[in-house]
């Protein structure tokens, strides 16, 4: 159904553009409002110079020509471009009071800088007004997302002007009396607030989600959304005129920016919900390079001009729609089925987003579908995104339940295990414990006869000790004894060798005394008898006895004892 409704869209968006229309547009009582994309005459200014008096006087004047698109796109340049468009009203005064201005809108928010001017018949300035996202809000004529205009009624020759130095060059334009205008406003702030209320509302439910769960599935799906919410902002105009009515340069930077986030936090949760880091290792190292391309374009763009940033990150998009549907294809091929709604979501949002990247380029004719192609893909890619969350909670559930029942029915068998060991190790340690306590009974007799024959051990060293003692004082008497006897023995032994020869040298002195009393008596008569050599000798005696001083052992004694007697008694 949606893809028959596509070719209808497509085919109706055809035949309008195909439509041709008067140069001249007619202002009637009936009339409610009109695209005048294929009534203006285009002129572009390369030099980027040109004022409203110049391209109203020859040779300008002269170059301008007619459109043959419905919405002419310009693409990324430094020219300037002007329209010229003319008008008809046919109404009274009243009709024109009773009605109000009219509205021209230029449809596509991303417009640097605009400004209209009018003339009436007679060549009076009769209106200049200006808008754009490099235009004060506060300048703008009407408050709305796009640069809008207020035309007062009357014939008229109109000149309007836009200026890109940072966004692409689009001229879609359409023209509205109030009560129109109006109606389009409500129902465009009634679809703006229903489409980003319904994604404020997926941002909180799922945000309470991943909190609750805290589950980096949900919350990456979170990060994406807002990250998408800030990107449609910045894309529709919604940014600069509730967000950063101030910012000008932020409004052209915001959309590379949003578009290179998007595309990271959007890889990480396909690498997230469908595990492609195990499931497919290939494509996760692909899609680890396309986050990093998109990743460095978001630390450089800063310095870029408009042209180059966007173009800069358009150029990874390939790579990033290669690896999400890749993904999607490689794992649904295999038959998981989340990756299945996954493949459909982002097939429909990727188509929504290809057509409002080629919408700006003038590939695809802009209609209600091509303008709002992005949005309505992304609202069918969270919707399915959400159920394949759920599938993802559901099959985590079972799961869960299955390993749930698993551990329950291990519980039981480990618990059954676990009885009888505990029966049997009870058993084994009741028998343990009588051993033990066996052991313990045979380990205090033990200790019992220990404690015996340690206190007779005590007593036996006691009197060992007694006796060991008694033994020394022996010993020591003894010894006392052996030494005073010895000592008598020695004193005995002493005083006999030296009584004896004391006697002997006694008795022989006594003898000798008498025979010296004798002798010495007998001397001198003997003197007279001896002739004179015998005199002569014995006084050689006497004196060789003088000499003879040294004193003799007992064994000399004896040896000349005997020589003397020998001699003695030879003579």
């Amino acid at each position: 159904m949606c893809l028959l409704r596509f070719f209808e869209l497509a085919f109706l968006s055809v035949l309008m553009c195909s439509q041709a229309y008067a140069s001249t547009i007619i202002i009637d009582s009936a009339f409610t409002g009109r695209a005048i994309d294929l009534d203006v005459a285009l002129l572009e200014d390369k030099s980027a110079q040109l004022q409203i008096d110049d391209v109203r006087i020859s040779p300008y004047n002269g170059q301008f020509v007619q459109s043959i698109k419905a919405s002419p796109s310009f693409g990324y340049t430094q020219s300037n471009y002007w329209a010229r468009f003319n008008l008809e009203d046919t109404r009274s005064p009243t009709e024109q009071l009773v009605a109000g201005p009219l509205y021209l809108t230029l449809a596509y928010a991303q417009t640097d800088h605009a400004q209209l001017w009018c003339f009436d018949l007679e060549g009076k300035q009769i209106l200049h007004q200006r808008a754009g996202d490099h235009v004060p809000l506060l300048d703008w004529p009407a408050q709305h997302r796009e640069p809008t205009f207020q035309i007062v009624s009357g014939g008229s020759t109109c000149w309007l002007q836009v200026q890109g130095r940072g966004s692409n060059m689009k001229l879609a334009l359409q023209l509205r009396n109030r009560t129109t205008f109006n109606t389009m406003l409500s129902n465009d702030n009634t679809f703006q607030a229903l489409y980003f209320g319904a994604l404020l509302v997926m941002i909180a439910y799922n945000g309470l989600i991943a909190a609750t769960m805290r589950s980096w599935a949900y919350g990456t799906y979170v990060l994406f959304l807002v990250s998408y919410a800030l990107l449609q902002v910045s894309l529709n105009g919604l940014g600069y005129s509730l967000l950063w009515p101030y910012a000008g340069s932020w409004a052209d930077k915001a959309v590379p920016f949003f578009i290179g986030l998007t595309g990271v936090l959007s890889i990480s949760f396909a690498n997230t919900i469908l595990n492609t880091k195990f499931e497919s290792p290939r494509l996760w190292k692909l899609s680890l390079v396309a986050m990093g391309l998109m990743g460095l374009h978001l630390c450089v763009f800063w310095w870029m001009s408009y042209q180059v940033a966007i173009k800069s990150i358009v150029a990874t998009v390939p790579l990033w729609i290669f690896v999400i549907l890749g993904s999607g294809v490689v794992l649904a091929y295999r038959g998981i089925r989340i990756a299945k709604i996954f493949l459909g979501a982002w097939f429909v949002f990727i188509l929504g987003v290809l057509i409002t990247l080629l919408g700006p380029l003038g590939v695809v004719p802009d209609n209600a579908f091509t303008v709002n192609a992005m949005q309505i893909g992304s609202a069918l890619e969270f919707v399915l995104l959400s159920f394949a969350l759920s599938d993802r909670i559901k099959t985590y559930q079972a799961a869960l339940l299955s390993a749930k029942q698993e551990l329950v029915d291990t519980l039981r068998s480990s618990e059954q295990e676990l009885t009888q060991k505990v029966e049997l190790r009870t058993r084994e340690l009741r028998q343990s414990n009588e051993q033990l306590q066996e052991a313990y009974h045979e380990a205090q007799a033990s200790r019992q006869r220990a404690e015996s024959a340690q206190v007779e051990a005590q007593t036996a060293h006691q009197e060992t000790e007694k006796t060991l003692l008694e033994l020394r004082n022996t010993q020591a008497q003894l010894i006392q004894s052996e030494k005073m006897a010895s000592l008598g023995l020695l004193v005995s032994n002493v005083a006999h060798e030296i009584n004896t020869p004391i006697g002997a040298v006694k008795s022989s002195g006594a003898t000798m005394a008498d025979a010296l009393d004798s002798t010495l008596a007998d001397l001198p008569q003997l003197f007279e008898m001896l002739q004179f050599d015998e005199r002569n000798s014995f006084m050689q005696l006497v004196e060789q006895l003088k000499k003879y001083t040294s004193p003799m052992n007992v064994r000399e004694e004896r040896v000349l004892t005997k020589q003397v007697a020998f001699t003695l008694e030879q003579h």
